[in-house]
């Protein structure tokens, strides 16, 4: 068991957590302005705080082994604010610093932070031929004389893990205990790879790993008395990648297939299999808040003989709803179970952004947590209790 503990901290230890929860996405198809190169970029506004479209985009221009430094400059009437959740297109043109062939296929590469997951096929004037562009993520072009490495060379940001499920650590006073929780993501197909540019729905296939660990801190040797192991392998389909109409209101789809175990021995192993599906809906309320409603069914299958009742508390169906400011206040609640029996939990959080004065730049947040109903952890989930703890969230 102690070994097991070590190694669980070592992976928490190791998982970067990055600085901000989301990207802003680019999308872009090319065209000719007065017989110049110019694209078309649709930014995606993926973060909780609006974004202004610039006006000016640093890049790079990579064909074959060689790059070109360039300059996007926006096209057109004022530009005007992306609220989180929105979208807005932009028409830019492309001036380059060096010659590169616009009639073959090239790739732009911006500044970061703006990220490319998925890239839009020409469109061209008729009669014309015109290659697909896409935009990758890059750091900003270096301005030292030395010689500049081929595109290959450069190196490459992986964008393909990301935080999953909230990942916090809270205390509890009665008992004295801890929860602790962290989980991430990771996309099995490379986004920007040739299979996805093909196959659009590749995008959305995704590994899931969520670990909860509750901790005795009241007893004289401080043991783990729950660790609940949670991976889950599913797919996602966001309606804002593709629906052009929804400007003010996200529609997410998941569906998946999760596995849940104490990752105890044969004698004292509680674990079930679960296939859900999720519907969610994101939209502007009250204000500059964003609200999120998302209802799952639950159906359980395969390694429940030593638990065969196990469901009947942990239910068929869930309702999360989520409200929360932009780098603000956060409000969330969560029910499962059946409605009209005595099983089932509910759980709220509360976490809102704080500083340490001279420590500005760290990323936390003050976090409170109240459950109450069954099945908090695994190995007590027919059991009924009642926790209200406080601490620290770095994801939500």
């Amino acid at each position: 068991m102690a070994l097991k503990t070590l190694c669980l901290f070592a992976l928490v230890a190791a998982f970067p957590v990055p600085a901000f929860a989301a990207t802003i996405v680019i999308d872009a198809s090319v065209e000719r302005v007065a017989g110049e190169p110019a694209v078309e970029i649709v930014f995606l506004n993926d973060k909780t705080t609006e974004f202004l479209p610039p006006d000016t985009l640093a890049a790079e221009i990579v064909q074959d082994e060689i790059v070109v430094r360039a300059e996007l400059r926006r096209i057109g009437k004022d530009v005007a604010a992306v609220p989180p959740g929105g979208f807005s297109r932009e028409r830019y043109a492309v001036t380059a610093d060096g010659a590169w062939d616009a009639a073959r296929t090239f790739t732009i590469r911006t500044a970061y932070p703006f990220a490319a997951t998925r890239a839009a096929l020409a469109l061209p004037p008729v009669g014309t031929e015109e290659p697909p562009v896409e935009l990758a993520a890059a750091d900003p072009p270096d301005t030292r004389t030395e010689p500049e490495a081929p595109a290959e060379a450069t190196p490459d940001r992986n964008l393909n893990f990301s935080p999953y499920r909230p990942i916090y650590a809270l205390f509890g006073t009665d008992p004295i205990n801890a929860k602790i929780q962290f989980g991430f993501k990771y996309a099995l197909v490379d986004p920007d790879g040739p299979s996805a540019q093909k196959f659009d729905f590749l995008r959305g296939i995704y590994f899931g790993y969520t670990q909860t660990m509750f901790w005795d801190l009241g007893l004289p040797s401080e043991p783990f008395r729950s660790i609940d192991f949670k991976p889950e392998l599913f797919y996602r389909y966001r309606s804002d990648l593709a629906i052009s109409q929804a400007e003010n209101a996200i529609f997410n789809v998941q569906a998946g297939v999760l596995h849940q175990s104490n990752g105890e021995d044969e004698a004292e192993s509680i674990r079930f299999n679960q296939f859900y599906a999720e519907q969610s809906v994101n939209l502007s309320a009250f204000g500059n808040f964003r609200l999120t409603v998302a209802p799952r069914a639950l159906f359980y299958f395969a390694d429940e003989e030593d638990n065969p009742d196990i469901e009947d508390f942990y239910g068929h169906t869930s309702l999360r709803l989520t409200l929360a400011e932009p780098d603000g206040l956060r409000v969330q609640g969560f029910v499962r179970g059946f409605i009209g029996t005595d099983r089932g939990a509910g759980q709220v959080d509360v976490s809102h952004p704080f500083s340490l004065g001279f420590l500005d730049e760290l990323n936390f947040r003050a976090h409170a947590q109240f459950f109450t109903g069954f099945g908090e952890n695994l190995t007590e989930f027919d059991k009924r209790s009642t926790e209200f703890r406080i601490g620290i969230g770095l994801v939500q």
